[in-house]
């Protein structure tokens, strides 16, 4: 089983291509982790858990880091508690790493826990953040798939052959 991140050049879709590969799996799988959702305003996503999609936020990360802390640390638990390795998981999906957790240090330590686990992960990132997740990927091994070096149709097939050794 392998630790994946999804490198995809700026709005290239990868958020539709997870969301896509969430909707086949989700009802084989226990998925956990959260989405995103780019909002039409610049700088502004929304993050959503997964096993409770009712439990999203709206966050402005053109804000300081401090900001960005202030916004999300009403749902901290919520997000902790969906990133427990001491859960019945079989994958999490990560969607837009790089952002939100350099600034939400409990976060950022939960997904160095998640990578850590014996658990399968998808991530994703946009392909200027990569090196915003050195604190990961100096760690563990994680296998990069660069979508812009995938066909979009093929994404799906390599993501399940990557995660269990096929």
């Amino acid at each position: 089983m392998y630790k994946i991140l999804l490198v995809e050049p700026e709005n290239s879709g990868h958020t539709l291509i997870l969301h896509e590969f969430l909707e086949n799996l989700s009802p084989l799988l226990n998925i956990k982790g959260f989405r995103t959702t780019t909002l039409e305003k610049p700088g502004h996503i929304k993050m959503s858990l997964l096993s409770q999609p009712s439990v999203n936020i709206e966050l402005d990360l053109s804000q300081q880091a401090a900001d960005i802390e202030k916004q999300i640390e009403p749902y901290i638990e919520k997000f902790i508690s969906e990133l427990s390795v001491f859960q019945v998981v079989d994958l999490f999906l990560l969607d837009r790493l790089g952002g939100v957790e350099q600034s939400v240090f409990r976060l950022k330590q939960q997904i160095i826990t998640v990578f850590s686990s014996r658990i399968p992960v998808i991530g994703a990132v946009q392909a200027h953040e990569v090196k915003k997740l050195n604190y990961l990927l100096h760690k563990i091994p994680i296998k990069l798939i660069k979508l812009e070096d995938v066909k979009e149709s093929d994404v799906s097939l390599q993501l399940i052959k990557e995660l269990y050794d096929l």
